[in-house]
């Protein structure tokens, strides 16, 4: 079985190269020998494979290549993390001494990582290490929601339904079902319409479609506000011109 190097590191495949190298630097640090105050043989093995990821993932050609020969939009829960317990949950001294300090002065960022979190730990650390090193705290609500966004549609395709309903599903860890929407996505394409797909999961899982509708035309109650027809609004339209005619009326009729 092919070793995950950004699993290793604890970031997801599309983080940038400043991103690799700051972890990197984190995490020798947290393993160094005169810093680790556990095993001995644990950071010498742990130190081993950070070098051995690092090797491939700071080599452009390296990470390339290595990044052809994983290709896959297929949704695995233990590589995105649910509870994954070899996933680094803090970096070391550097980063998370810095990241505590941030967080003082945009408290929401506490629960921005939060909610990242519940979608997949990696991309929480990700993002984290992206603000640190590129300053872009004013923007990190923004950023956030581009980095949920990019990650979702790796495995779910593009449709706002499709990635509302799989962002659903993975915040409570309902695994099979989520892994059930990325096959049917990946095995339809996008020729299908979203309601099918998603429907078609529901009726698999009735115990989420009671917990589901709720949420989903919550967030969607803009779709579902009746509309006004064209016929209204022609007549709104009369309404207004008339009132307009008539108010000019009266004030001509003041002035004289």
């Amino acid at each position: 079985m092919q070793k995950n190097y950004y699993k290793t590191l604890g970031v997801i495949q599309d983080s940038e190269d400043i991103v690799i190298k700051a972890v990197y630097r984190a995490l020798a640090q947290r393993y160094h020998p005169d810093k680790w105050t556990g095993d001995p043989v644990e950071a010498t093995r742990r130190m081993s494979e950070i070098n051995e990821a690092y090797e491939v993932l700071s080599d452009q050609i390296k990470r390339k290549q290595y990044d052809q020969s994983r290709i896959s939009n297929e949704y695995d829960e233990s590589e995105e993390d649910f509870n994954n317990t070899e996933t680094e949950n803090r970096f070391g001294n550097s980063l998370d001494d810095d990241w505590c300090e941030i967080v003082k002065y945009f408290p929401n960022l506490d629960k921005i990582v939060e909610d990242l979190s519940k979608i997949s730990k990696p991309l929480a650390q990700t993002y984290k290490v992206y603000l640190l090193e590129n300053k872009e705290f004013a923007k990190r609500g923004t950023i956030a929601l581009q980095f949920e966004r990019r990650f979702l549609e790796k495995y779910f395709g593009t449709d706002d339904e499709i990635i509302l309903f799989a962002k659903f599903l993975i915040r409570l860890a309902l695994r099979n079902a989520a892994k059930d929407l990325n096959r049917a996505v990946n095995l339809l394409g996008s020729d299908v319409p979203s309601t099918a797909i998603i429907s078609k999961v529901l009726r698999d899982y009735p115990e989420i479609e009671k917990i589901y509708k709720p949420a989903y035309y919550k967030k969607n109650s803009f779709k579902n506000a009746p509309q006004v027809s064209s016929i209204t609004a022609r007549e709104w339209m009369g309404i207004g011109i008339g009132s307009f005619l008539l108010l000019i009326i009266f004030l001509g009729y003041s002035a004289s």
